[in-house]
């Protein structure tokens, strides 16, 4: 039987919806492509006005739309372009820092300058010399800084600077040197380990990718905060993210190969019903039992913590019958729930669930005991009970009473 078919009308619709969503992404990429194109050249305008050295990043452009490319393209180089002005406008943010220093050495060179008298044109020469010199040097150091600093270490770092340039002494400047170098090295060791983290985040959020209990969405909910800035990513919280996601996925393999395995079972005739989930996943043992088994079912004791199963052959019913028809019966019985369970094996293993036996015992090897919950006396009642209907009232036994 054919599934459902789409109308010629419907099918022209759908494509008339496609190349809309298409040409939208077309216009959205062109404006994009421009705005970014304009950022780019005034950043290169302002490194060059600054004399700031170029940060190592990728900001080349993609290929400017021709119009013929797919939707999904047209998205994808969306994505591209938004990374790009993104990492420019770090880098604008970065080049606005350097120029402000810049503007605050020379007002410091103009400052100095003005304070001193006519006639010291050569002290003031040497000193415009010396501030150069160590503004030279700051751009040096402030070229190793990584991109999109915050706001507060612009604003320790200008400080810093500028007590470098104006220090009186060149003991004093070695030392305010000293303390730049160490800013800037510990702002690149923090940046360092911002990607080493961001790194882990993307690793762990991807391996709880899909679980949905309260564990993994705390977990993921304290992995966003890591990513937004809020926290750091200490030891503690990735082993914890590492423990989740293996106990989710542990989890979750056991629901598939409970559910594979009531499913195979159900296959076969067995009835197993919604219990033999909980018993696969908690622990406990239940009994399966099939209408064509001839009184025998099937005892599955479930071990959760060791995620093992132990079966056995049970009888739902105690006949009163001679020892050697019951070991055959038996015997029957246990041979053909092997091939069954044999069978079960087999499909599970096709749909990527492995079983490991540890233990078997050959069919007729053990008596089959009874099913836990029947009661032998109350069965041997009730067989009396069919015995005396079939024998008549004549023939059955009389009661013992008191006399008149």
């Amino acid at each position: 039987m054919s599934g459902p078919k789409c109308s010629d009308w419907e099918v022209r619709e759908n494509r008339l919806q496609e190349e809309r969503a298409r040409c939208a992404a077309l216009a959205e990429l062109q404006a994009l492509f421009d705005d970014v194109k304009k950022l780019q050249r005034t950043v290169c305008a302002e490194r060059a006005r600054v004399g700031a050295p170029g940060v190592e990043q990728d900001t080349s452009l993609p290929e400017r739309p021709t119009g013929t490319e797919t939707r999904l393209n047209l998205e994808s180089s969306i994505r591209r372009l938004g990374e790009v002005r993104t990492r420019l406008e770090e880098e604008r943010t970065w080049i606005a820092a350097l120029g402000q220093m810049a503007n605050l050495v020379a007002k410091a060179v103009s400052g100095q300058a003005a304070r001193k008298e006519a006639g010291a044109a050569a002290a003031t020469a040497a000193l415009k010399t010396v501030t150069e010199a160590r503004s030279k040097t700051v751009n040096r150091i402030m070229s190793r800084l990584p991109s999109g600093l915050p706001p507060d270490h612009v604003g320790r770092l200008t400080q810093v600077a500028q007590k470098f340039v104006l220090a009186p002494s060149e003991g004093v400047a070695q030392g305010v040197e000293l303390e730049l170098r160490r800013l800037v090295q510990g702002m690149q060791d923090a940046a360092a380990r911002r990607v080493k983290d961001l790194a882990a985040v993307a690793d762990l959020r991807s391996a709880l990718r899909g679980y949905q209990d309260d564990a993994s969405m705390a977990v993921i909910d304290q992995l966003c905060s890591v990513v937004a800035g809020s926290r750091t990513l200490d030891a503690g919280l990735e082993a914890r993210a590492r423990t989740v996601a293996q106990e989710a996925r542990a989890r979750a393999d056991r629901e598939y190969a409970s559910q594979v395995l009531s499913e195979e079972f159900s296959a076969l005739g067995y009835e197993v019903g919604e219990q033999f989930s909980t018993a696969f996943l908690h622990g406990g043992t239940m009994v399966l039992s099939r209408p064509d088994a001839g009184g025998y079912g099937v005892e599955v004791a479930f071990e959760a913590g060791r995620q093992s199963l132990n079966t056995r052959l049970v009888r739902l019913r105690d006949e009163d019958i001679g020892a050697s028809e019951r070991a055959l019966r038996d015997k029957e019985a246990e041979e053909s729930f092997c091939g069954d369970y044999s069978r079960v094996l087999a499909s599970a293993a096709k749909r990527q669930v492995q079983a490991r036996l540890t233990k078997r015992l050959p069919a007729g090897a053990m008596p089959v005991p009874l099913a836990p919950g029947i009661d032998k006396r109350e069965d041997a009642r009730l067989r009396k009970q069919r015995a005396d209907v079939l024998r008549g009232p004549a023939q059955q036994e009389p009661r013992q009473g008191k006399g008149d």
